[in-house]
């Protein structure tokens, strides 16, 4: 008998967020585990199994990847709908390599016109070269404050941050206290 593995939407999702928080440098073992659960609509047929994503080119390394129906391709997700439109927000750009203050973070804000940004259909990619030496709490929140409130949870599928793990752990602690403290 062959084992039977169900992934939800949910599950595939997570585990492509793994894969892309992995690339930009966050530790992750890019794993989920499941257990087989009686009350679920599809039962794994093993009692608990550990589902890991790789990279193609990590994994088809001595072959080629299987034959595939052409509408199940690896654009999948982008059937039917025109790509949004890409942005790209280099930091290298400014030239320095701290960035602390609320209103230096409102000043790369206006030069980098994320109002027009928030108000337009796109998905912004901030990249934080590893040279810079430092970026305080209060230069993300004068940077992004005002695209959270804007956008909500919309935020994270908005700007996507290409940078160092201590950086992002700067940005998810603005990001959860502005959401906390909101009414």
């Amino acid at each position: 008998m062959s084992e039977k593995l169900y992934l939800s939407r949910r599950n595939l999702l997570t585990l492509l967020s793994k894969l892309d928080r992995k690339k930009v440098g966050d530790e992750t073992s890019c794993t989920i585990v499941k257990f087989q659960n009686p009350t679920d609509g599809f039962v794994n047929t093993m009692d608990t199994i550990s589902v890991t994503a790789v990279e193609d080119e990590d994994l088809y390394v001595n072959r080629t990847p299987g034959v595939m129906h052409p509408a199940d391709g690896p654009d999948v997700g982008a059937r039917g709908a025109p790509p949004p439109n890409q942005v790209t927000i280099d930091f290298t750009e400014l030239h320095t390599q701290l960035f602390i203050g609320y209103k230096a973070g409102q000043e790369v804000r206006l030069l980098f016109k994320l109002d027009d940004y928030d108000a337009e259909e796109c998905v912004v990619t901030v990249i934080i070269p590893d040279s810079t030496y430092s970026i305080s709490r209060s230069f993300f929140r004068g940077m992004f404050e005002q695209s959270m409130k804007s956008l909500g949870e919309g935020f994270h599928e908005k700007y996507l941050f290409q940078m160092k793990r201590q950086f992002h752990d700067i940005l998810t602690s603005v990001v959860y206290n502005l959401w906390l403290l909101k009414d």
